[in-house]
């Protein structure tokens, strides 16, 4: 494990933009740090590591890493604030697309720290032991918990083929369609 203390001065100095649209049309200048005088903080914190790597040129392992800050603001005392940082492996984070979630895109196509996933399929009988099927899939990936809504949502269409025994669906075929491919899927198991 490494613990790593540290500290220093920022001084922050907003100006106008020069492309596009400026701070000053979005926000009320007031409320900008540094934008109508130079803000100077005061921070400090920790950052603690633990590494779990194999070797220094690792084929296994996992690094976490968290960090704590605080952010004192020493000139007009009004813009203080803290900051706590974890770091997760991208691998190791929340992910949408493939043959189980949006199956119009490709295995982990989305990735962040919390999912909406919304299935919908119907399916009719051909034979005893094949079903034919509709669907449609729908979701994101957000950071945020406000971004929980029907916002911009990734969404496929598709059919497909369920072949299944008395207990139950043993293979699938899904032919699915998004606005960036059109994807085949074979599994085995319920498609939701």
């Amino acid at each position: 494990m490494h613990v790593d203390v540290h500290g220093g001065w920022l001084g922050t100095d907003t100006d106008e933009g020069l492309f596009g649209t400026s701070l000053e049309e979005q926000f009320d200048p007031a409320t900008i740090p540094g934008f109508d005088s130079r803000t100077d903080y005061l921070h400090y914190g920790a950052t603690v590591e633990l590494d779990l790597r194999d070797t220094t040129v690792p084929e296994a392992g996992v690094v976490l890493r968290g960090e704590v800050a605080v952010y004192d603001d020493r000139d007009l005392d009004r813009f203080d604030f803290n900051r706590v940082a974890v770091e997760v492996p991208f691998y190791l984070m929340e992910t949408l697309g493939g043959g189980s979630t949006i199956r119009g895109f490709r295995e982990y196509r989305f990735r962040d720290a919390r999912t909406l996933l919304m299935s919908a399929e119907y399916r009719w009988e051909l034979w005893t032991y094949l079903d034919f099927a509709l669907f449609a899939d729908a979701g994101k990936v957000f950071s945020e918990s406000s971004d929980l809504d029907l916002h911009d949502l990734e969404t496929a269409v598709g059919f497909g083929l369920r072949g299944h025994g008395p207990g139950g669906t043993v293979i699938r075929f899904d032919l699915a369609r998004s606005r960036e491919a059109i994807k085949v899927h074979i599994g085995g198991g319920p498609s939701f």
